[in-house]
């Protein structure tokens, strides 16, 4: 797709070949090929500066700031954040205003400054409810309640995981939902309330199974295997976690190594009984 829009961008007048250019990057961002798309943003900014697409800056801007993320130089995605943070609120562009916040308050969170994160989210939070962003205020919800997990305040952060659920099924967002349950079962895992996690992960299994999620299946197999391991039922656990092991094989998952490992363990338990 990112070859398309490029020879696309060829052809057409500035204001098109911008939007073209910035495809072809986000394109590229999606398969983290970012050394290719950083270019082409380049270009969409200086044709967005040149003919003074304000909006199509703030994006391109905003959009840039997420390849230093991913490279981990939190400094220079910053400072792209705050210029096209700027930019939208000078404009008026209440969405993109709240996406550029919320990127900024997930570095603060990445170099683990929850001080600055957490009001920067819950700003955010105000935001997208006045204009009725139903998506990103779940989003919202859900980095809010990472702050207070990471603090240990799992009571608060419950409280934020169920709003952002509530929204998820509202909204008929599966793929979210099924993340958010698994999320919540963690909480009662914390908590050692293995009978009310493992509830929530079988709905969020049944899920992810609906929708051929198929890393979060591995993840949330894994983890119903982990509880039936702390409860010592470990004929339970073994076929959750061969499966976890059988689908991360399938996707290439990045935890493949960690689940064989522990797959191992518990069938060199079982063998020895």
């Amino acid at each position: 797709a990112a070859a398309y829009w490029q020879k696309a961008a060829a052809l057409l007048p500035e204001e098109e070949r911008s939007f073209c250019l910035g495809n072809a990057g986000y394109d590229f961002t999606r398969v983290s090929r970012y050394s290719e798309a950083l270019p082409l943003y380049e270009q969409s900014l200086a044709i967005d500066k040149e003919i003074g697409d304000k909006a199509g800056e703030g994006a391109t801007l905003n959009n840039i700031s997420l390849i230093y993320f991913a490279w981990g130089d939190y400094a220079t995605a910053l400072k792209y954040l705050e210029q096209s943070l700027a930019i939208r609120q000078e404009i008026g562009d209440k969405a993109g205003e709240g996406v550029t916040l919320n990127n900024i308050a997930e570095i603060h969170r990445a170099s683990g400054d929850y001080d600055k994160a957490l009001p920067l989210y819950e700003q955010n939070l105000v935001l997208f409810r006045e204009i009725g962003d139903k998506t990103h205020e779940g989003g919202t919800l859900n980095n809010i309640s990472l702050i207070y997990d990471a603090w240990g305040d799992y009571a608060t952060a419950l409280k934020y995981l169920e709003q952002s659920l509530a929204i998820r099924q509202e909204i008929g967002d599966k793929a979210v939902e099924g993340t958010t349950l698994n999320n919540i079962s963690l909480i009662y895992f914390a908590w050692g309330d293995y009978a009310t996690a493992l509830k929530y992960l079988e709905q969020s299994l049944a899920i992810r199974q609906e929708i051929g999620d198929k890393r979060g299946e591995a993840v949330t197999s894994w983890n119903i295997g982990g509880i039936y391991v702390k409860q010592g039922d470990l004929r339970k656990a073994e076929p959750y976690m061969s499966r976890a092991v059988q689908l991360a094989e399938e996707i290439g998952h990045p935890a493949l190594e960690q689940f064989r490992k522990g797959l191992t363990r518990v069938r060199a338990q079982l063998k020895a009984r």
